[in-house]
């Protein structure tokens, strides 16, 4: 668990932030009590001050971190959830792959919902959904447009092979999973 306190120019010596340490000490004990409840996870709680998207890349590189998790941090009065922004550079800078939970999981074990973009990479998310929330099912969802398909003549023939390629991509990824030990039932909902 990685929480970075953004530093801007002095605004961390301000008579508000003052008692930061004693906040960031009663937080962390917090965040290491509620992970401590998750079983199997191995966890440790680092507090940093800078820019967030740079000390997570970071500490990302040196764990050797395999996927950053992260939350959606704006919740507006109209009720709509906004990316902030150290998400959105993570999503754009990070070379890792990005997990953004939107909110805090219930009970996981029905069906899970995997976008995926059918890249050697899908299969890691395939695998790290599974074994974080362990479901029955999961549905692997792939939406695509297919490229360049105004440039050609027969459009919908070009759309119909792009969408059979897409299809047999997603069972090969499938496939590989289930016979990597993947224990739950996979459907594939594609999307054009």
């Amino acid at each position: 668990m990685i929480h970075v306190i953004e530093s801007d120019d002095g605004a961390l010596e301000q008579p508000e932030t003052q008692s930061l340490p004693r906040a960031v000490a009663h937080s962390s004990t917090l965040l290491r009590e509620e992970l401590s409840a998750i079983e199997g996870l191995n966890s440790a709680v680092v507090v940093r001050r800078g820019r967030p998207i740079v000390e997570i890349n970071e500490i990302a590189l040196w764990d050797k971190t395999d996927l950053i998790v992260t939350g959606i941090s704006r919740n507006e009065v109209d009720g709509r959830s906004l990316l902030g922004s150290t998400t959105t550079s993570l999503l754009r800078e990070s070379g890792l792959p990005v997990l953004v939970v939107k909110k805090k999981p219930g009970d996981t074990r029905d069906r899970i919902v995997a976008a995926i973009d059918l890249s050697p990479a899908a299969s890691g998310v395939l695998e790290t959904a599974v074994r974080f929330f362990q479901p029955e099912s999961l549905v692997v969802f792939h939406a695509f447009e297919p490229p360049f398909k105004n440039w050609v003549g027969d459009k919908e023939a070009y759309s119909r092979q792009f969408s059979k390629d897409a299809v047999k991509q997603a069972r090969i990824l499938s496939n590989q999973f289930t016979q990597r030990g993947g224990v739950c039932d996979i459907l594939l909902s594609l999307c054009s």
